[in-house]
């Protein structure tokens, strides 16, 4: 099927006939088609329903070609809503990528934080212990310059 070839999008919307503001965004553009083609869809049903079975009279043969116009109305509105989804999808990978992305870096924020924590952790324990290990060999020294050591009170 090659109807729906690519082709540019402001092109396939102005042959629908449907009325898209200049500059409209893919969604924008996307949003008026959708309005437009259920009004054309019932207006082919409509014409539809009073199609003669035998193409008798000139008056039968101009209902037909109606009809063909219709439906050609209908086809491009649905062509141009094809192709207003086609413009979107880079967006919308874009947009998916973005909010990928965010919860990326809000993960590492949080990873990083944890990280600081535990840190933070360790060295107050290091200084703690520190602090108790310098108070031990205080205490050790105080002791041993207090009283007379066995070798140097042999000694003297």
């Amino acid at each position: 099927d090659t109807e729906f070839a690519p082709q540019p999008p402001d092109s396939a919307i102005e042959a629908t006939g449907v009325r898209v503001p200049a500059g409209a965004t893919p969604v924008q553009g996307l949003r008026q088609l959708n309005r437009a083609l259920p009004e054309e869809y019932l207006a082919l049903v409509d014409l539809m329903i009073g199609r003669p079975v035998l193409c008798s009279s000139d008056a039968d043969k101009d209902h037909i070609i109606q009809i063909d116009k219709q439906r050609e109305k209908v086809e491009g509105i649905i062509r141009g809503m094809y192709d207003c989804l086609a413009r979107f999808r880079p967006f919308q990978a874009r947009q998916s990528l973005i909010t990928a992305l965010r919860a990326q870096i809000e993960q590492r924020k949080a990873q990083a934080a944890s990280l600081k924590s535990s840190r933070e952790k360790a060295e107050a324990l290091i200084a703690s212990t520190s602090a108790e290990l310098n108070r031990a060999a205080q205490a050790l020294q105080a002791r041993d310059t207090s009283a007379p050591h066995p070798v140097r009170a042999a000694a003297a």
